[in-house]
């Protein structure tokens, strides 16, 4: 697992490409990214749920915050307009710059 802060420059207007390729990265080591990418799913849980289910499922959205606010702090103060109402799921936020930077990356 990586240790300590990105290194890298936050996001921009004009560096998602090589943003997302070192975020990626980062979260990958940070072994996030497969909350990010939405592989990894919540723990499903019985009714009534059991201590061990509650506590899976409190780790499961301990690293769900821990992805989110990775991904707030790394993008510069003009990029989180995009972040709007999703700032709880880092599955959305990711998916929402990538709209707006590839969108605009189509029209140049």
């Amino acid at each position: 697992m990586a240790s300590g802060s990105p290194t890298f420059t936050k996001l921009n207007e004009e560096n998602y490409s090589t943003w997302s390729g070192e975020m990626e990265a980062w979260l990958r080591a940070s072994g996030l990214w497969r909350l990010v990418s939405g592989r990894q799913k919540a723990p499903s849980t019985s009714s009534p749920v059991t201590q061990a289910e509650a506590d899976a499922l409190d780790a499961f959205e301990a690293r769900l915050d821990k992805a989110a606010g990775w991904l707030y702090l790394m993008v510069e103060q003009e990029q989180r307009i995009h972040f709007q109402g999703i700032q709880d799921s880092p599955v959305k936020m990711w998916e929402a710059l990538e709209a707006v930077h590839r969108q605009k990356r189509a029209g140049m």
